[in-house]
């Protein structure tokens, strides 16, 4: 096996670990294992650690995350303290999110010390792989339910209740720690990063398309939101800068691949558990059955959710925001509602709302001094693009670990890009 292969397997195990942090103890996810797991390979193939790291974290692009982070936790700090409300459960996510930098900084260092030269494009490739891999855990739980019991052995017994058995064996099948909404919002955003690395850089090809298909089917498994990535990939790839010839031709090849495709499954599905399959299809596709059925594009999810925004709100509270994150009563969200923008409206008002955009958005990377290239800067603004979409459904902007691990971890590896000759 060529070393380069023996990294690649490293860097996606490392990864996997790292963005689903699957429980491990009640203090420990798999996260934490990943600079565990770093420090002794380092020590039997290289000594350059400490070097690369001190070279990477002075570099002044890191530096503004850190001091925006800073300043963030600052504000959140300082709000229920001058609303007198002192609840600091905000923070905590910030605390989380601290830790989480701390492995995401030590994956980098360690993917420099093997590899010279573009980090952001090998990052495409470890995150596509990564997903890949969940997706198939995930279908081979589905078939097979022994396979699941084992999964389960990494969830608590609370999420085994609330996502696999009422979800009718659907969701919860995930080696991950947030295997719903989080996890859709991982899937969403892999499948703009697939339609960069392979759809748009390369040659469609067939395996290329099998790939797709599993993540795809990895969708089904998670929540809708991971469809609305699909389609933001899908106005990403008409927007890109191949001809109209070569996208005609590959429209016309991907459609004649998924009709091939849906054949075999109509004719598969029936020497299967049709019930079971059904029952998945009308989960992922309830807004589009729904419609045919009764004519109102609805699910039970979205006209809860839009009961949400249904709140009165103040001058006062546009402004300067409640104090409260958390019910102090019933320890839920503040004014039972998911909705991510009215959530940080009622904590902080419109100006908390502000800053929190500004950090989610230096997160992203797109303003990177050493300008990355053109196709990363589009990429980023279809991925913020996305952030703010799925803000009105639920806490995402600065907030969501899934997108924090994936924006944070390509703005590294592009700020690797742009100094990888100066730190090897």
């Amino acid at each position: 096996m060529k070393k380069s292969t023996l990294f690649l397997y490293i860097d996606i195990t490392l990864f996997f670990l790292l963005i689903f942090g699957f429980y491990i103890t009640s203090l420990i996810n798999s996260s934490f294992l990943v600079p565990i797991i770093i420090i002794p390979i380092v020590l039997l193939y290289s000594n350059k650690l400490s070097f690369i790291a001190m070279k990477l974290f002075s570099n002044i692009n890191i530096l503004i995350i850190i001091v925006f982070f800073l300043f963030s936790v600052a504000i959140s700090t300082l709000i229920p303290i001058l609303h007198q409300t002192f609840d600091f459960s905000y923070i905590k996510n910030f605390a989380s999110q601290l830790t989480q930098f701390i492995c995401i900084f030590s994956f980098i260092c360690f993917i420099l010390i093997h590899k010279k030269e573009n980090i952001s494009d090998y990052f495409e490739k470890i995150l596509i792989y990564t997903f890949i891999i969940q997706s198939i855990i995930q279908i081979i739980s589905f078939l097979f339910p022994q396979v699941a019991n084992l999964i389960h052995y990494f969830y608590l017994d609370n999420d085994i209740t609330n996502l696999y058995e009422r979800s009718g064996k659907i969701r919860g099948l995930a080696l991950a720690s947030s295997t719903g909404w989080g996890l859709s919002v991982g899937y969403a955003c892999t499948f703009l990063f697939f339609t960069k690395h392979y759809l748009i850089n390369k040659k469609i090809k067939i395996p290329t398309l099998l790939m797709g298909l599993i993540l795809f089917i990895g969708c089904f498994f998670s929540g809708r939101t991971a469809f609305l990535g699909i389609l933001l990939s899908i106005i990403y790839y008409l927007l890109s800068e191949k001809s109209k010839k070569e996208k005609i031709k590959d429209i016309l090849f991907i459609l004649s691949f998924f009709i091939t495709i849906i054949l075999l499954f109509l004719i598969i599905v029936p020497l299967y558990n049709s019930q079971l399959i059904n029952k998945l299809i009308g989960f992922a596709f309830e807004p589009l059955l729904n419609y045919f059925t009764s004519g109102k594009l609805e699910t039970t999810s979205t006209n809860t959710l839009l009961s949400m925004w249904n709140r009165d709100i103040s001058f006062q509270t546009y402004i300067l925001g409640d104090g409260l994150f958390t019910d102090p009563y019933t320890g839920k969200y503040y004014m039972q509602t998911d909705v991510g923008y009215l959530r940080n409206l009622f904590y902080g008002g419109f100006f908390w709302i502000v800053t929190i955009i500004v950090y989610h958005i230096t997160i992203s990377g797109i303003f990177i001094r050493k300008k990355p290239k053109y196709q990363q800067n589009k990429l980023i603004l279809f991925l913020l693009i996305f952030s703010f979409l799925i803000e009105f459904k639920a806490m995402s902007l600065g907030f969501n670990k899934y997108l924090f691990t994936i924006l944070l971890t390509y703005s590294l590896s592009i700020i690797a890009d742009n100094y990888t000759n100066r730190i090897n």
